[in-house]
């Protein structure tokens, strides 16, 4: 990306600055894309002259995944891994983030090629260590601050209202046209359409954690207008010409909504579960980003068991629609 100077430090560059200078992070992550022809990963323009050096920064630098391997995959700034770890340890790149491809193995080899020295990667692995232990991982549990963090603090009131507040500031209106906004108090009917209108994952987007409650836009305009001024209708669907609906609603385990999903860390089903939760929302699940089905459950060679009893209301036809990479089975 070739962006002006003036662009960069009065558009791009000011938030960043204030989190580094004024909220004093401790990592900084940096990015796929390039600037000056250069991936941010491998900019010694941004991760020393900018980050270091003008605004002091004197912590952890990781990559985004994968972003050192695309040095020679993708971006072909570098000839193969070996050239692509020297690059960014050197531009400034403490910690490489990635799912199987670490360049940052060859670094040994990187020095017998004097394509970077020792003292280079000690410097990058002091900042890692430092971050380490300010995090407590070699210190025990009561001399670390952050274990004495009870769980009673998440989401518990002061927090909802904050975030009530933050989502309050932050909306922009980017188009009232003929003035719609605020609705009336003497409207009669309102319509609801569209795929995202009543969508509970869309509102997670991704590397999301799971949230105790998601009010959809619709459930929004519920809690203000009696059931019947709403018509809703999600009327089409985001990339099909057919709009399939979700009976979700009327799934049950044991009496309570949702599915009940046991998990093992084997690939099998065999051994004891490691972990058995209520799965109370429309199923997305990924490992990408490194993400756990559930807390304790390996990122690969994992298996996974899920139960539910399904009430129609009226007779018709149910399609079972699945997604998934992998083996999977479906007892009805």
């Amino acid at each position: 990306t070739d962006v002006d100077p003036r662009q960069l430090y009065e558009t791009y560059l000011p938030a960043f600055k204030a989190l580094v200078q004024d909220a004093d992070v401790r990592q900084v992550m940096c990015a796929y894309n390039r600037l000056d022809d250069n991936p941010l990963c491998g900019s010694e323009r941004m991760l020393d002259e900018i980050l270091r050096e003008a605004w002091d920064f004197e912590y952890l630098v990781v990559a985004d995944c994968g972003a050192v391997h695309d040095f020679y995959t993708t971006h072909d700034v570098s000839t193969d891994p070996v050239h692509a770890a020297a690059r960014a340890i050197r531009a400034g790149t403490d910690l490489e983030c990635d799912w199987a491809n670490y360049t940052y193995k060859t670094l040994p080899e990187a020095v017998d090629r004097q394509l970077i020295r020792e003292q280079d990667i000690d410097q990058a692995l002091k900042r890692v260590l430092v971050g380490r232990f300010d995090l407590g991982d070699f210190g025990d549990d009561s001399m670390v601050k952050w274990a004495q963090i009870p769980p009673s603090i998440l989401n518990n009131d002061e927090h909802r209202a904050l975030a009530l507040e933050m989502a309050r500031k932050s909306m922009t209106l980017l188009q009232n046209k003929n003035d719609v906004l605020p609705l009336s108090k003497d409207i009669d009917k309102v319509a609801v359409l569209g795929s995202n209108a009543d969508n509970e994952v869309m509102l997670w987007g991704n590397y999301n954690g799971t949230p105790v409650r998601t009010i959809t836009i619709l459930d929004g305009i519920k809690s203000k207008l009696s059931e019947d001024q709403i018509y809703y209708s999600q009327a089409i669907d985001l990339v099909e010409d057919k709009v399939l609906e979700s009976y979700f609603e009327g799934l049950s385990f044991e009496g309570e909504k949702g599915f009940k999903a046991t998990y093992w860390n084997t690939p099998d089903w065999s051994g004891e579960p490691v972990n058995t939760v209520r799965v109370v929302n429309p199923m997305k699940l990924t490992v990408a980003g490194q993400h756990q089905f559930a807390p304790g459950v390996a990122l690969d060679g994992f298996s996974a068991k899920y139960e539910g009893k399904y009430t129609a209301e009226e007779d018709g036809n149910l399609v079972f629609r699945f997604g998934a990479t992998g083996f999977f089975e479906l007892f009805v």
